[in-house]
């Protein structure tokens, strides 16, 4: 695993003074975590976009750089938006579904099912120089449900999410949304200690803003949802983007063994899938339902039409537990 780190790093020693690099990364907890601890490395100026899967115009934002660095961004995704000609670094944990021309960091070049949240790789690579700030990269790894490969880094006692970097990850999550991103990444770029964002009273506030949508979303699912197999399919309206994604990690929290697909309504609808303890690979259902993606314990991806996308679960939900192929798009 040393190897792709000290692969990474001669990729950032190499790059010359006065190139441009643009640093896209996810939106998510691991992905904000990721870019303020790869910002918080290098001596030289980044600019730090944040990718979104409704965003049309990134290719247009990053066409002037010299570099492109991206921070938890599967290769299919990057893929469709690289420019061409440009010297790449794909730092990520995704598994690896196409070739890209790009210097790759992922740990599962070394192990096909290693699971290490983005956070982690990064820290790893820039340890020596951010030891300080292992407090926010811990909060990146237990964000993305990556405590038990990364003990090595986490230190965390007792009930992980009722811990003051359970915390942490929580007020990231509704700050991002509430506040903005950018305005987030701004402030963890500005903290040298984890009071520093727990004693932060505008993100303290975002997280109770938050925590009381997360509820009445929660009620509406329930309302609203229906059971297929082993799935929970549910449309929630939410007044904040990004509820969907939280909402989804905490039903599955709850509902051990079960699938949990929470749609946002909207045009398109978004889908957040996420599974604890079951046998399904999410990323791979809803790259052939929908044409999403992700990893084995959580996803996403894109529908028009609700009724269809029920149907296409159905079905391959029933062919998987019959243990049959692919079978044709519904």
């Amino acid at each position: 695993m040393r190897n792709i780190y000290k692969i990474g790093r001669s990729f950032i020693e190499e790059i010359k003074e006065g190139e441009k690099v643009a640093v896209v990364h996810d939106k998510d907890v691991d992905g904000i975590v990721s870019a303020v601890l790869f910002a918080r490395s290098v001596e030289f100026p980044v600019f730090l976009i944040p990718f979104s899967w409704k965003d049309e115009t990134i290719e247009n934002e990053i066409i002037e750089f010299d570099i492109i660095v991206t921070l938890d961004l599967a290769n299919d995704v990057v893929k469709k938006f690289l420019p061409s000609g440009r010297k790449t670094l794909v730092i990520d944990h995704h598994p690896i579904r196409e070739s890209i021309n790009a210097i790759i960091v992922n740990p599962r070049l070394v192990k096909q099912d290693s699971y290490k949240p983005t956070s982690y790789i990064v820290y790893k690579m820039f340890e020596e120089k951010i030891s300080n700030l292992k407090w926010l990269a811990e909060i990146g790894i237990i964000a993305d449900k990556g405590v038990e490969e990364c003990k090595d880094v986490v230190e965390v006692k007792g009930e992980v999410w009722k811990s003051r970097k359970g915390t942490g990850a929580k007020m990231i999550a509704a700050s991002s949304v509430i506040i903005g991103v950018t305005e987030t990444v701004e402030k963890l770029l500005s903290f040298e200690r984890l009071d520093d964002l727990l004693h932060d009273e505008e993100m303290r506030s975002s997280l109770k803003k938050y925590e009381k949508e997360i509820e009445k979303c929660e009620k509406e699912f329930w309302k609203n949802c229906m059971e297929i197999e082993n799935a929970v399919v549910g449309i929630i309206s939410p007044e904040y983007e990004g509820v969907g994604s939280v909402l989804s990690t905490k039903l599955a929290e709850k509902s051990k063994g079960k699938i949990i697909m929470v749609i946002t309504d909207g045009n398109p609808m978004r889908v957040h899938g996420r599974c604890n303890g079951c046998d399904i690979n999410i990323g791979e259902m809803l790259r052939e339902i929908c044409g999403g993606g992700g990893h084995e314990r959580a996803g996403g991806g894109n529908i028009k039409d609700f009724d269809s996308f029920v149907k296409k679960i159905a079905y391959y939900l029933h062919r998987k537990s019959r243990k049959l192929g692919p079978g044709k798009r519904i």
